[in-house]
């Protein structure tokens, strides 16, 4: 796993390697969006565009689908295990990515190699670095928001990824990479509102 942390602290000397540019290290775009619903349907709609291009992105797709093989073989899963695949992924996005809040006042999206050069996000960039790895690594993948607050209960306050190991459509599972003691599987028992999108790229 030290490996893997030097690999995403060198990402420009990767690229540098390949001839390639990297972008400052931060860029902004400002969108406006609704409110409610409206707002977080609009937000996870924006958040499937990220991965979308993500996977499809010819300088960093490569370093994305290597990143998210070499994870699962530093962990020791054996071929077609697919459950221990989802649940490496999800541990390593859950513990080496740093929960931070947005910037103030503002709904921010990052773009998944914005979040493993800034080793860290909320908890809408930590399921889109963890969506995108989970596609990479041939899962299927859905993300989940949630309105868990009992004096808010109309809105929605938190997202995850939901996870489809086999491929099948049917067993999917939570996989909540916020929450520091959450195992894969585990979601917030309080869910007041529910609204699922599923990651199609």
């Amino acid at each position: 796993m030290a490996r893997i942390y030097k690999i995403l602290r060198t990402m420009a000397d990767y690229a540098a390697l390949n001839g390639d540019e990297v972008p400052p290290s931060m860029q902004l775009a400002v969108y406006e969006i609704p409110g409610g619903a409206r707002g977080t349907e609009e937000t996870l709609k924006r958040m499937v565009d990220i991965v979308r291009k993500s996977v499809r992105d010819p300088k960093r797709g490569a370093f994305l689908r290597g990143l998210a093989m070499k994870i699962i073989v530093d962990a020791g899963c054996k071929p077609k295990d697919y459950k221990c695949e989802a649940k490496v992924l999800h541990e390593w996005v859950r513990d080496k990515i740093r929960w931070t809040r947005d910037v103030r006042g503002m709904e921010t999206l990052q773009f998944p190699w914005r979040t493993l050069e800034f080793g860290a996000g909320d908890c809408d960039d930590k399921s889109i670095l963890l969506a995108t790895l989970a596609i990479m690594a041939g899962m299927p993948a859905r993300y989940r928001a949630i309105g868990a607050d009992p004096d808010r209960k109309k809105t929605f306050t938190h997202v995850y990824v939901m996870l489809n190991p086999n491929g099948d459509g049917r067993t999917w599972l939570a996989a909540d990479p916020t929450v520091s003691t959450a195992p894969l599987s585990w979601e917030s028992p309080v869910r007041y509102v529910t609204m699922d999108l599923e990651v199609e790229v």
